[in-house]
């Protein structure tokens, strides 16, 4: 299957096109370091996500996070819920709205900072010869709880943010995902601010995860692996490092197909 992937020139196109995406977050953290105030931290992020099929048009999305850090596991640092209704265009092409709350740990790992999140999603995804690739982009209404003292205690603050996400799913063994086969999973994701209260970070993040998963039956499988985030600060000059190991569950169910049987 390396073979064959290697010498289709459409694929290494991709290739190569992928290790550019991959090396372009190193090379940004490379130059910031040498002259910007970094801050490294680790954590360990559990996710679960679902995707129910209920009818060939709608379905629903919910998926369930929870993140801890200090030395990757002391500590809760969030916590997020995340539901959507899904409009299937076809097999290949999904949108998606949805809302979601997150509350985020203070330092201590007690008190919580609220935050509300209405969204939309589209989804496509293409089969290739010896990978499957998925891409989305979504944007997102953000309203934060306010943790500046000046303002008032009830307030929230409001922005934009733009993501898009590409990853590949490499089967290690055969050319396609079926049970038991276990695969490689690499994807990138770019998040981009927008908005009033936005001064200094209008890049806000960029997420790079390289893990190696397991394709347990047809309706499930996960992944495990390190993730690395470059994130920039609201505060001038000031950025963030998370070094993470990130366990994500992927389950679909289809209704229609129960209601066939019964």
């Amino acid at each position: 299957m390396c073979t064959a992937f290697l010498r289709t020139p459409r694929l290494l196109s991709q290739g190569r096109t992928l290790l550019m995406l991959l090396a372009l977050p190193l090379a940004v953290v490379h130059q910031v370091r040498a002259q910007k105030v970094i801050e490294e931290q680790e954590q360990t992020w559990f996710g679960y996500i679902n995707q129910s099929r209920v009818t060939d048009r709608s379905g629903v999305w919910v998926d369930l996070h929870l993140r801890l850090t200090d030395h990757y596991l002391n500590r809760k640092t969030m916590v997020l819920t995340r539901a959507a209704y899904i409009f299937y265009l076809h097999e290949h092409v999904r949108f998606m709205a949805g809302y979601t709350y997150a509350h985020r740990y203070d330092r201590s790992g007690s008190g919580r900072i609220p935050e509300h999140r209405p969204w939309q999603q589209v989804q496509w995804m293409e089969r290739k010869k010896g990978f499957d690739l998925v891409q989305a982009f979504r944007v997102e209404q953000r309203f934060r709880k306010s943790v500046d003292d000046r303002l008032d205690a009830d307030s929230y603050i409001f922005n934009w943010r733009f993501r898009y996400n590409i990853a590949f799913t490499i089967p290690l063994r055969g050319k396609t995902l079926t049970p038991k086969t276990p695969y490689l999973f690499v994807s990138n994701e770019v998040n981009v601010n927008a908005g009033k209260s936005i001064v200094n970070n209008y890049f806000d993040q960029n997420r790079t995860f390289i893990g190696l998963g397991y394709q347990f039956t047809p309706n499930m499988h996960a992944n495990l692996g390190p993730l690395f985030i470059f994130q920039q600060s609201p505060e001038p000059g000031h950025y963030n490092h998370t070094h993470a190991i990130r366990l994500y569950v992927f389950h679909t169910i289809d209704l229609r197909q129960t209601r066939k049987e019964d």
